[in-house]
């Protein structure tokens, strides 16, 4: 008597067959159990692995980007500026811990402390006064790129802050604060 056919879907559900030696085995099996191959993952579940990686990814980024970005976890690296410098949501808030006034401020992010601190990658394109004792907020959507894009705390993370100011009645460098990761 021949199998029905709810016995051969069953059964078809239950085993496969292998690549390699055409045996059948059971459908969980990861290796062969009669010429020991190694067996391929179905294609769903490789698309379902990568589809599930870039969700992960986007969703750290995004998470470890805003609680970086709200906590104000930035340790000093190097200073000449006696400052605390903080993130939130809204911007870079800046103290200056000095009882003069800072002049010729500008706010640069995401260049590092171990680089020309005149060049990182955004950069506030106003330059600012702080008093002794003071602080100020430097919104985020003051700070862009050369080529004019804005930096956007949803879509960046904030590694690292410069203050530069330049004190004095020419352009240069005099004292900088960088903080980072």
């Amino acid at each position: 008597m021949s199998p029905s056919k709810e016995e051969v879907k069953k059964e078809a559900e239950t085993v496969k067959q292998c690549p390699y030696c055409k045996a059948e085995i059971p459908i969980s099996a990861v290796r062969c159990s009669h010429c020991g191959s190694r067996l391929p993952k179905p294609m769903k579940n490789q698309v379902l692995d990568i589809v599930l990686f870039f969700v992960f990814l986007v969703a750290f980024s995004i998470v470890f980007g805003i609680i970086g970005a709200a906590s104000g976890g930035l340790s000093s690296n190097s200073s000449d500026l006696n400052a605390n410098v903080s993130t939130n949501l809204e911007g870079i808030t800046i103290v200056n811990n000095e009882s003069s006034s800072w002049s010729g401020c500008e706010v640069g992010v995401n260049g590092g402390c171990g680089w020309d601190f005149q060049d990182p990658p955004y950069k506030t394109h106003k330059q600012y006064t702080i008093a002794g004792g003071q602080s100020l907020t430097v919104p985020y959507e003051s700070m862009s790129s050369k080529d004019g894009i804005r930096f956007d705390i949803t879509t960046h993370v904030v590694n690292s802050i410069v203050v530069m100011c330049s004190m004095g009645t020419n352009d240069a460098i005099d004292r900088s604060f960088c903080s980072a990761h």
